[in-house]
């Protein structure tokens, strides 16, 4: 069998490069959220962990995401709707308890932190898998299935949580947003 020899400008691309290239497509064009969640479904597939990554819900996740949504404070064009909702999150790979965290909006901006609030209108138990897929690649088609299946349990009041997939979504939430799933592993 005779050596075949490819053309110069030919070159295998790496699973890196691809994610590289499909990250930088989705940080500067405005794509609708099924988009961007089925790409980042797609980014865990070919580099399940991206350089400078950390683990979703760790502590130093929180500071991340917490210093990167302090940069946009005050900036916000469409305010949230207001709400208190607590999640509890089953089946983390690091811990063998669940990690309790929540969502509070009532202040115009999204703080999310660990530990629950007092107040809260909605309790949602989801496993660590759909709690990633909903808080960071804003995956609301799996958010669904998830819901319909039963992996995602909600107590209290579920309108408050429609309410807030029916208002649209600022522009710079969704920046916010591109920037906390780059830091995510």
């Amino acid at each position: 069998m005779t050596e075949r020899r490819l053309p110069w400008w030919f070159f295998p691309i790496t699973r890196a490069v691809t994610a590289a290239s499909l990250r930088a497509l989705v940080g500067t064009v405005g794509l609708p959220p099924a988009v961007v969640g089925a790409t980042q479904r797609v980014l865990r597939v070919i580099d399940p962990t991206p350089p400078g990554s950390l683990e979703f819900l760790s502590a130093e996740w929180i500071a991340a995401a917490r210093e990167i949504r302090e940069e946009y404070a005050g900036r916000e064009t469409i305010p949230p709707p207001a709400m208190k909702v607590n999640y509890v999150v089953t089946d983390v790979p690091s811990s063998s308890s669940p990690i309790l965290a929540h969502t509070d909006t009532t202040s115009g901006t999204v703080e999310f932190e660990l530990e629950h609030i007092e107040g809260a209108e909605v309790t949602v138990t989801l496993p660590y898998a759909a709690a990633r897929a909903i808080l960071v690649d804003a995956d609301a088609t799996a958010a669904m299935q998830m819901f319909a299946t039963g992996k995602i349990q909600v107590e209290g009041d579920v309108t408050k949580l429609l309410a807030l997939g029916a208002v649209p979504m600022d522009p710079l939430a969704l920046e916010v947003a591109e920037r906390i799933r780059a830091i995510t592993a």
